[in-house]
């Protein structure tokens, strides 16, 4: 999680000018501008000022009011989501055997060909990103002191002084200012993200290799296979990304949303082991139990900014009913 940090500041002051400089400042509650002496002798009789409680010894308080927002914001992202999910289904499988010639002098007695059938619908939801922008906004109170203690009496209030009448002389700069940052709202923002991905992958498998066979107690036989399979793999992906925000507490809302969507057919080579443990249940007919296992290239699909690998690789425990022609 990354730690809260400044994003920024917005700022509105009052013109009242900086106080260790001459300039002209209008406040809430009166005026202190230049006369043509002010550059000279750092007085100015150009003031004026709207009410007598402003005046306390010998420090008449101007009064000027400012904003302020200031920004944090923090973020987390998690990084890539990963998964790592065995897929199991149940498909159907087709067997041929051809046996050669009993004649023949090949080094193995039949060649398998095999063909089976797989899909799989797979989807995934997570979050990887949230984010907290906050805003707080400040009203800022201004107070400028200025010294009359050269003005016996105090002049009354209200009171205008003008550039081209002269009258008492005020001190064009402040002995002192003081600011106030007062609290008066703000705004919390919490961003989280929502991604949605599916994926349809149908498989098809052709098993291609030569067999060995044997029997070893009356109506019990065996048969192994290895061989190269050909694999045909057609996939359709989709993903969905929401972003939401809730306001101060609120409830979330949709933000932003991207969707993408991809597909594809790739072929991959790969190599088969396969046994069978057959019971004769007459001179035709058969029941056969298997145990195959398959290992063939990988798989990469690519959707938006996300990515699935399948690694066709893993075993197939089959039971199968078979007639000999």
């Amino acid at each position: 999680m990354n730690r809260p940090r400044s994003a920024g500041d917005a700022l509105s002051v009052p013109p009242i000018g900086t106080a260790t400089e001459f300039g002209g400042r209008l406040y809430d509650d009166g005026f202190v501008n230049m006369d043509g002496s002010t550059a000279a002798n750092g007085g100015t009789w150009f003031w004026g000022y709207n009410s007598p409680s402003q005046v306390s010894g010998d420090l008449p308080r101007f009064r000027a009011t400012g904003f302020r927002s200031e920004y944090f914001e923090s973020s987390d992202y998690s990084g890539p989501f990963s998964s790592d999910d065995d897929l199991r289904s149940l498909s159907p499988q087709i067997d041929f055997v051809f046996r050669p010639p009993s004649d023949s002098r090949l080094p193995f007695d039949g060649f398998l060909v095999s063909f089976w059938f797989f899909n799989d619908d797979s989807s995934h939801r997570f979050t990887d990103f949230s984010a907290r922008r906050t805003r707080n906004d400040f009203r800022l109170d201004y107070t400028d002191r200025y010294d009359i203690s050269i003005l016996q009496p105090v002049i009354g209030a209200p009171y205008e002084g003008s550039i081209g009448r002269p009258g008492p002389l005020l001190g064009n700069r402040p002995v002192d200012r003081e600011r106030l940052d007062v609290l008066v709202g703000g705004d919390t923002a919490d961003f989280e993200n929502s991604i949605s991905t599916s994926l349809d992958l149908d498989a098809y498998s052709l098993a291609l290799g030569p067999t060995l066979s044997g029997r070893f107690r009356e109506n019990w036989s065996w048969q192994a296979s290895a061989g190269v399979t050909l694999n045909v793999f057609r996939w359709s992906a989709r993903e969905t990304e929401r972003l939401g925000v809730s306001l101060t507490g609120g409830p979330s809302t949709n933000f932003q949303e991207w969707r993408d969507h991809n597909s594809g057919t790739d072929f991959r080579l790969g190599v088969y082991l396969k046994g069978d443990l057959i019971r004769d249940l007459s001179e035709n007919w058969f029941i056969k139990g298997s145990l195959q296992a398959e290992m063939a290239g990988t798989v990469e699909m690519k959707i938006g900014d996300s990515g699935y690998e399948f690694k066709p690789r893993g075993y197939a425990i089959g039971l199968a009913l078979g007639h000999v022609f």
